[in-house]
């Protein structure tokens, strides 16, 4: 019935545009000065308002003269909806104070659907002008139309009165979802949002409320925040650990959220852990790790929040913004850590260290190197004993059987070699007034029982010196701290 109402007074509006039209042709556009005095100052009147309705297109002047009296309606409509009126009910009702973009949708959607219904226009007076340009005809249409006071006033009251309703209404579900956030079910109150933004959807009186809904639910998302709770010293490769994080609305005070579900996922190492885990009553859940591949020092594990969101982006239209608005701050709702991760059964087996020089061919030990060595995986717990000054260390860079029985005679059951390749010659650069060489560092983890070559790493690193003779021993000096990094990924 709307439709047909709304068909049968476009056409009354365009019969009388044709009746009364007025206009000329030309091969450009009409200066303000030659058009109707009431285009520019519509008729004032104690009974009628008066609106001019322009619309300007290359299309079939039918449909330009249609579009200046949609225009026409649109400006009637924009009246009808009185900007201090509107804000006054936005500020009270529907939870919308202070959220200005929020409030401009929800009025255009609702004055698109009071356009719809307006009725008692009339077309007074209408002026067009067609004029080429570039080969094309171009279309110009004016349109004065009217609309009794009494109309807009009983208008504005019904639209004014629905718009109450309809937010006194949505009040009632925004109370009801904050009492959910005060008693701490914040989960709850996420997913009573989310309902009734659903629900919305499907009556076409309330579409407009989806935008209300979406809000208070992203809004919930924004206030979220995921923090590592309990973070254990060290994980053990072949032992379970936990490691727990803590979800917390931040509201009037910081509240423990409870029922939530938290993913997991990890980076820099792999194994067989817990994918995800649901909040307790304290906000907190536990990432359980059984077993991790790799020992490191920088095992990073995240935390986010994960929530349903199927209904919404399933909802068709202009409502799919809303869904990838929701999918955005829900995404930024994570936490996350760095765990060590050591191999308890490892830092049992007695081990060795040496560092070693190369040049020409000839090996040397270098004390300060392999001292510092010794010093970081004691720090690790590692057990750890001096390198033996009684076995070969050519035979150790070689493998050789006998230089690894040897060690594994005296106790020791696995060995770090590391090899400096010292054959490099400084040069000097300009650019820093220092000579500089690179250095080849090559690092081996071997079993002295079985000969087996357990880990192997190869690196380059380094050394500058205002002298060329002092190159080497910079070198030594800041070589230990980034071999550190090559014996922690080697274990």
């Amino acid at each position: 019935m709307k439709k047909f109402f709304c068909a049968v007074m476009s056409m009354v509006l365009i019969g009388a545009f044709f009746a009364c039209k007025g206009g000329d042709s030309a091969t450009r556009p009409p200066s303000r000065a030659s058009l109707p005095d009431w285009v520019d100052n519509p008729p004032q009147s104690s009974e009628y308002y008066y609106f001019v309705g322009f619309a300007e297109d290359i299309s079939d002047p039918t449909e330009v003269r249609r579009s200046a009296v949609a225009d026409a309606t649109a400006r009637i409509s924009s009246f009808i909806f009185e900007r201090v009126t509107v804000d006054e009910l936005f500020n009270t009702y529907g939870n919308l104070a202070g959220e200005g973009a929020l409030q401009e949708d929800y009025q255009r959607a609702m004055q698109t659907r009071s356009q719809a219904n307006l009725s008692g226009i009339e077309t007074e007076k209408n002026h067009f002008h067609t004029y080429n340009e570039g080969g094309l005809d171009i279309t110009r249409a004016w349109v004065l139309a009217k609309i009794p006071r009494s109309t807009v006033e009983q208008e504005r009251k019904r639209v004014m009165d629905e718009l109450k309703r309809k937010l006194e209404m949505v009040d009632r579900n925004v109370r009801e979802a904050e009492q959910q956030l005060r008693d701490g079910r914040v989960i709850d109150a996420f997913n009573s949002y989310l309902s009734a933004a659903v629900a919305s959807t499907k009556v076409e009186d309330r579409q407009e409320d989806f935008m209300i809904y979406i809000n208070n639910a992203n809004r919930i998302l924004a206030n979220l925040m995921i923090e590592p709770s309990d973070v254990p010293d060290t994980v053990d490769t072949q032992a379970k650990s936990e490691v727990g994080f803590k979800l917390t609305y931040a509201g009037e005070t910081r509240i423990p959220v409870r029922g939530a579900r938290l993913d997991f996922s990890i980076r820099n190492n792999t194994g067989d852990y817990s994918r995800s885990a649901s909040t307790d009553n304290n906000g907190e859940a536990k990432f359980v790790i059984n077993r991790l591949a790799q020992v490191n020092n920088n095992t990073v594990i995240y935390a986010r929040l994960g929530v349903t969101l199927e209904e919404i982006r399933n909802i068709e239209g202009d409502m799919e913004r809303y869904y990838s608005t929701l999918r955005n701050t829900m995404e930024r709702v994570a936490g996350t850590t760095t765990v060590r991760v050591v191999s308890e059964a490892h830092r049992k087996i007695t081990s060795s260290v040496i560092a070693i020089k190369e040049e020409g061919g000839r090996f040397s030990n270098i004390p300060q190197l392999t001292s510092e060595m010794q010093s970081y995986l004691l720090g690790r717990g590692f057990t750890v004993v001096r390198f033996p000054s009684n076995v070969s260390v050519d035979g150790v860079v070689n493998m050789n059987a006998a230089a690894l029985r040897q060690l594994s005679n005296q106790g020791i059951k696995r060995v770090f070699v590391l090899v400096v390749d010292a054959n490099a010659k400084p040069s000097y650069e300009t650019t820093i007034s220092r000579y500089r060489a690179m250095y080849s560092v090559a690092a081996q983890l071997v079993d002295t029982e079985t000969g087996e070559l357990i880990s192997s790493r190869s690196v380059r690193l380094s050394g500058t010196s205002e002298s060329e003779g002092g190159v080497f021993s910079s070198f030594i000096s800041g070589a230990a701290r980034q071999l550190q990094r090559t014996l922690d990924a080697m274990m």
